[in-house]
C-alpha cells in the first residue's frame, strides 16, 4: 500500500484543540465582546484551513484537475532552485499558495472547500452554513467598515457608518456554530479516514523500504498502546542483513536508542542509491512529524 503521511487521529486532535480554544472565548462580561468575536472567527478559520493543508500534503491528488491549472498553484522559479534537493518544501509552498487563494474572511467558501476536499456532504451542516454567512458579514463589517465615519461623512454629507455591537448572545451563538461544525467535521473525517493510523503509516513505510523476508513488520514491532521495536528479534537477524538494510534499520533504531546503533553497526555503508535516498527522506520526515514514535509515544 502506498505510503500516505496522514494520521486521522492527529488531525482530529488538532481540530479538538482548536475547538477548546474557541470555547474559551464564551462571554464572561469581563471584557469587550468584539475582540473575542474576531478571535473565535480566526480560530475557526485556522482550524479549517490547516485541515485542508494536512489533507493536501498527504493526498496531493486532492488538488484535482481544476485546481492544478489555477494561478494559485504557480510558484516562482527561485523557490524551485532554493529547494531543489528538498522537494517537500516545494510542495509546502504550492499548498501555501493554494491556501492563500481561498476566500479569507468568508467562512462559507473556506468551509465549502474543506468539506468538498474531504468528500463530506454539506447537507449535514445546512443550518450552520446559513449562520456562517451572517457571521462572516458581521466580522468583515467590524474589521473593515466599523469606523466612526466614512468618506461621505467627512465631506459633509451622509450619516456616517453605523457600528456593529457584539452582544453576549452574538458571541456565544457564533462559538456554538463553529463548535457544531467542527464536531460534524471531525466525525465525518473519522468515518472516512479512520483507517489511516500511525501504525498503518509505519507499517507501509517499513514494508516499502524492507522488501526482505528477514524483516517482517509484525515480527519487528510490538504494538499495544505504544509501538516498540522487538529488539530480541532484530538482534537475531541483524547480521544476515545487506549493507543497505542495515543502514535503514539504523535509521529506525536511532529513534529508539542511539547507543544500540553504535553497538550493532560500528561501520555503516555510505554509498546509498538514488532510490534509497528517497527512502531516507521519508524515514526522516516520519520522525520529524513524530519524534517520539518509537520512544514511548501513545498511539
Amino acid at each position: 500500500m502506498e505510503v500516505k503521511f496522514f494520521v486521522c487521529k492527529t488531525l482530529i486532535e488538532n481540530i479538538a484543540m482548536s475547538k477548546q480554544k474557541i470555547m474559551a472565548n464564551k462571554s464572561s462580561g469581563s471584557m469587550k465582546n468584539e475582540p473575542l468575536f474576531i478571535y473565535a472567527f480566526a480560530l475557526y478559520e485556522s482550524a479549517i484551513i490547516e485541515s485542508i493543508r494536512h489533507l493536501f500534503f498527504a493526498f496531493p491528488e486532492k488538488f484535482g484537475s481544476k485546481d492544478s491549472s489555477s494561478s494559485s498553484k504557480k510558484i516562482d522559479i527561485g523557490t524551485v532552485f532554493d529547494n531543489a534537493y528538498t522537494p517537500a518544501k516545494i510542495i509546502h509552498k504550492i499548498i501555501d499558495n493554494y491556501i492563500r487563494s481561498l476566500g479569507k474572511g468568508s467562512l462559507v467558501s473556506i468551509t465549502e472547500e474543506a468539506f468538498k476536499k474531504f468528500d463530506i456532504s454539506l447537507d449535514v451542516i445546512n443550518d450552520e452554513m446559513t449562520k456562517l454567512k451572517e457571521l462572516s458579514k458581521m466580522r468583515n463589517t467590524i474589521v473593515h467598515d466599523n469606523s466612526s465615519s466614512d468618506q461621505s461623512y467627512i465631506l459633509g454629507y451622509g450619516q456616517g457608518v453605523k457600528k456593529i455591537t457584539i452582544s453576549n448572545e452574538n458571541l456565544d451563538e457564533s462559538i456554538d456554530t463553529y463548535c457544531a461544525i467542527l464536531d460534524v467535521f471531525s466525525k465525518e473525517i473519522h468515518l472516512k479516514y479512520g483507517k489511516f493510523t500511525i501504525e498503518l503509516l509505519l507499517r507501509n513505510l517499513w514494508n516499502e523500504i524492507f522488501i526482505t523476508p528477514l524483516l517482517p513488520f509484525d515480527s519487528c514491532f510490538i504494538i499495544k498502546s505504544k509501538i516498540q521495536m522487538n529488539i530480541d528479534f532484530l538482534h537475531s537477524v541483524k547480521n544476515s542483513l545487506s549493507s543497505g538494510e542495515k543502514y535503514f534499520l539504523a535509521l529506525f533504531l536511532s529513534n529508539y536508542n542511539t547507543t544500540l546503533v553504535s553497538e550493532w553497526f560500528r561501520e555503516l555503508p555510505m554509498s546509498i542509491s538514488i532510490l534509497d535516498k528517497e527512502g531516507i527522506r521519508k524515514v526522516l520526515y516520519l520522525f520529524e512529524l513524530y519524534p517520539y514514535l518509537l520512544n514511548g509515544m501513545n498511539i
